[in-house]
């Protein structure tokens, strides 16, 4: 479940990539516009989005298991630990 979340993630955020190069072709050059960024172009960049995200799921999953989970394990614990004084205060 947490691996499909994590590569459609990156997924998602390669093809906002390809938009944001789209538009910023659009709104710079936006009477060659057409030619730069044409159809066949505009599906590479998403078959590119593919194959990357999909290389890079190895590598997020590390990262998460590695260094975010830790981390919120220990941001948790804080809370909590902090929820225990103002209980005790009271």
């Amino acid at each position: 479940m947490v691996y499909n979340k994590i590569s459609l993630c990156s997924m998602e955020i390669f093809i906002l990539v390809s938009v944001t190069f789209d538009r910023y072709v659009a709104i710079i050059k936006p009477l060659h516009c057409m030619v730069i960024v044409n159809r066949q172009k505009c599906n590479m960049l998403i078959v590119l989005a593919w194959a990357v995200s999909s290389v890079n799921k190895d590598k997020e999953m590390a990262v998460l298991y590695s260094v975010i989970a830790p981390k919120l394990n220990l941001l948790i614990c804080t809370l909590r630990n902090v929820e225990m004084k103002i209980a005790m205060r009271k």
